[in-house]
């Protein structure tokens, strides 16, 4: 994909004679499943939900660990002509999943730097890490669409699907999502469930997720956003950015707008004396995610 646009996209089927390489990744330097200590399963597997939505006879599959964090996932090694650049001008990557519990979706894109002077960097540096578009419906096929982007001159190698990026924590036995179709495509989703299509045609609310790494934004009273978060149209939200050990949240970016294509940054000087920030009402009138920037302690 070197070089191609959207419409020139491939797609990994998981049908091909061969097969891309697979397994999982976690963005957490000493996660079990980084350092060695475990193996993940994540293998191509007979589609157990075919249906008219994906009618594929393979799929796939991989197991979501109680012992990975928010950022664990499916790991697919994309094929030579299949590999694409990372520019200032935004992609999208379609991937269809099927899983049965509700939560966000995250891509990590992993691949290194082009010019001679970064020959000695790592295939498995992360170059994209962002919240998906929309949501997967729990128990049905879903589009979900990632947003991605980079510097320029940067070659993706790999993609981590993060199907569940939220705390294991909350979850009291391991579960397997399904991964489909990965192709570069358009913003929109190829298909909309109908709880998407109740809550775009407006019920008061909108659906509010936030981005994390290096740390979290927090509701104002401290308690995490949960899958599926949704806040009253027009009113303002405190939330506070919390960073992970030897990390200090900096700013706060809301995206927001149409397609979250508007973004506004809210600078420490903003902020309450507690360190939480009040994100004015008018900038919840479509879906938002809230991105807090994490700055390492000197």
């Amino acid at each position: 994909m070197a070089g191609c646009t959207a419409s020139q996209a491939q797609m990994i089927t998981f049908e091909e004679s061969t097969l891309p390489q697979v397994g999982v990744w976690d963005t957490w330097d000493e996660s079990p499943f980084r350092t060695g200590r475990l193996q993940g399963n994540c293998q191509v597997v007979a589609n157990p939900f075919r249906d008219d939505t994906n009618p594929s006879a393979h799929v796939l599959g991989c197991q979501r660990s109680l012992y990975g964090s928010n950022t664990y996932g499916a790991r697919v090694v994309l094929p030579p002509e299949m590999q694409f650049e990372l520019t200032p001008a935004e992609q999208y990557l379609h991937v269809s999943i099927h899983k049965p519990v509700a939560g966000r979706c995250l891509l990590v894109v992993l691949g290194k730097r082009t010019d001679e002077a970064w020959t000695h960097q790592s295939l498995e540096v992360a170059q994209s890490t962002r919240l998906a578009l929309n949501t997967a419906t729990p128990g049905q096929w879903t589009d979900v669409v990632f947003p991605m982007k980079g510097a320029g001159g940067i070659k993706a190698h790999s993609v981590v699907i993060v199907f569940d990026c939220e705390s294991p924590h909350r979850l009291t036995e391991p579960f397997v999502a399904y991964i489909d179709n990965i192709h570069l495509g358009e913003a929109a989703p190829q298909q909309t469930s109908a709880a998407q299509t109740s809550a775009a045609k407006g019920d008061g609310t909108v659906l509010v997720t936030n981005s994390q790494r290096n740390g979290e934004v927090l509701l104002g009273d401290g308690t995490p956003f949960n899958a599926g978060f949704r806040h009253k149209s027009g009113t303002p939200l405190k939330v506070k950015g919390v960073g992970e050990q030897g990390f200090v949240c900096t700013a706060i970016i809301v995206h927001h707008g149409p397609g979250r294509t508007k973004q506004t940054t809210f600078e420490q000087k903003d902020f309450l004396p507690d360190g939480s920030l009040v994100i004015p009402g008018n900038l919840f009138t479509d879906e938002v995610v809230i991105e807090g920037v994490m700055t390492e302690k000197k």
